[in-house]
């Protein structure tokens, strides 16, 4: 997006893997509505990236354009509109006096093919008679208690349970690739000064350092 942020990235997997990295973590942007002012923070002008690894010769990619810039919301309309899957996302972060995250939790509701309209208009009406999802994760729900709230009167199941850990996959010979990707010419121009050369990850801020001698190798 276009506000001070200026990109936002995360990753996982089926197992619940997770990291993610924000280009810039200050937004230095007043309170709004006695909470924080994300759409701002993010930018009303931008894009949605979304790239699915299902196993396929390449990836799937798709982008939407921010309608809201709240991330649920938007990844609800992407999933509605570019997936054809119409959905509900709610997010909710609390963060403490020093900006630590306190709560955060939330919940996506997608309906399956052959749902009912009607169903999904009961749904829908629950979902909007909610509190903000903020509000019910200070209170002490859970997201599994705030869906038996959304789903009472209908035939419904607890889902598997996966924790959601962060784990970075990282390593040197990932780091070595991006490096020799810089072409010979501004390898050499790196060895030539004759200091070693750190390559910090983004998301788990590891340091990789590469000596003169290495850099020199790289060039092939």
């Amino acid at each position: 997006g276009n506000g001070p942020l200026q990109r936002l990235q995360a990753e996982t997997d089926a197992k619940g893997h997770i990291r993610c990295s924000i280009k810039n973590p200050l937004a230095k942007l007043p309170p709004c509505d006695n909470g924080f002012d994300v759409a701002n923070a993010i930018g009303k002008a931008g894009f949605l990236n979304i790239i699915k690894d299902l196993g396929l010769k390449e990836p799937y990619c798709s982008t939407v354009q921010l309608q809201t810039s709240e991330i649920g919301d938007d990844i609800a309309y992407y999933l509605t509109t570019s997936e054809q899957v119409p959905s509900s996302v709610s997010l909710g972060v609390l963060l403490g006096s020093d900006a630590e995250v306190k709560i955060a939790g939330g919940f996506i509701i997608q309906a399956l093919p052959g749902c009912d309209d009607e169903v999904i208009d009961q749904i829908e009406a629950k979902i909007n008679a909610l509190p903000g999802i903020s509000s019910l994760l200070c209170d002490g729900e859970s997201p599994g208690t705030i869906l038996e709230t959304i789903f009472a009167g209908f035939d419904c199941s607890e889902p598997e349970s996966i924790p959601l850990v962060f784990r970075c996959s990282c390593n040197q010979r990932q780091v070595t690739g991006i490096l020799k990707g810089m072409g010979p010419e501004e390898l050499s121009s790196l060895a030539e000064k004759g200091e070693a050369v750190d390559v910090t990850c983004e998301y788990c801020r590891k340091a990789y350092r590469f000596s003169p001698d290495e850099l020199s190798a790289l060039r092939g």
